[in-house]
């Protein structure tokens, strides 16, 4: 088992948390995506091959047959490890309301179970009629309960993780560091440095660099600025830290990753 994780800014997907009645199928042959986190519960099944999972802390090497839930708000990544084949369901909390209830500040000590959620996968993904649909989901949330365990989770207000992304990403291109955050949020440093310490796995200047960095990959692959315009507008002070903290991350230059026409 494996605890370590990447040193990569988490994303809020938003477009996955703010939607009423919203489920979404994704079927994946060598699933690999960063650390990110939205409020919608997902759950992915791996088919075939084995399947590196973190969700918060904890990260296992999932095997054929094993099943992952991620609650709503929880930091979590997949990297395949060889080849792997995977279905997975995100869908929001209306649909299971008293699910989302009793699991509110509250996390799976064991997220990841050996439980065959493949053929009831399959007929969510197929249910046209809402009333069965949520039937099934609930069905579904039901099984996975009966192989995890409930306990307190290491923060109580599970939109604090929202917020602190959305604040990097409000602000990424100012000089911000977990005080200033604390000031503009009105939460006390303390607090936000023990949430932030236990959900990141990063410090917040590194995570912070990783957010920049991102965003301005987007930028080399999708336009035609220079590069010290662009070191500029992604928050860095000068053309030189932009580079070393590019080549940090990236392992190339930010002309190297241009001139290659790496895809974002």
């Amino acid at each position: 088992m494996e605890n370590k994780k990447a040193n990569v800014a988490a994303k809020y997907e938003s477009n996955r948390s703010n939607k009423p009645h919203y489920i979404y199928f994704q079927h994946d042959t060598n699933l690999s995506f960063g650390i990110h986190l939205h409020s919608s519960f997902e759950i992915l099944y791996l088919e075939k091959g084995s399947l590196i999972t973190t969700i918060g802390n904890k990260s296992i090497s999932l095997k054929e047959g094993d099943t992952a839930t991620i609650l709503p708000n929880q930091i979590h990544s997949y990297r395949t490890r060889g080849d792997s084949k995977s279905t997975l369901v995100i869908f929001s909390q209306d649909w299971i309301p008293s699910y989302g209830k009793a699991v509110a500040s509250k996390q799976y000590e064991n997220p990841f179970v050996s439980y065959e959620a493949l053929p009831l996968l399959k007929k969510i993904e197929s249910e046209k009629n809402h009333f069965l649909l949520k039937g099934y989901l609930y069905e579904l949330v039901g099984e996975i309960d009966k192989h995890c365990v409930l306990s307190d989770s290491s923060y109580r207000d599970g939109s604090i993780l929202e917020k602190m992304s959305d604040y990097v990403k409000n602000n990424y291109m100012k000089d911000i560091s977990l005080e200033s955050m604390a000031r503009d949020t009105g939460y006390s440093y303390n607090y936000l440095s023990s949430i932030f310490n236990a959900n990141f796995g990063i410090n917040f200047s590194r995570y912070v660099n990783c957010f920049r960095i991102e965003e301005a990959a987007y930028l080399l692959s999708t336009g035609e600025e220079e590069i010290t315009d662009i070191a500029l507008e992604c928050g860095f002070n000068n053309i030189r830290s932009f580079n070393r903290a590019f080549l940090d991350l990236k392992g190339v230059t930010p002309r190297e990753f241009r001139k290659s026409g790496s895809a974002y």
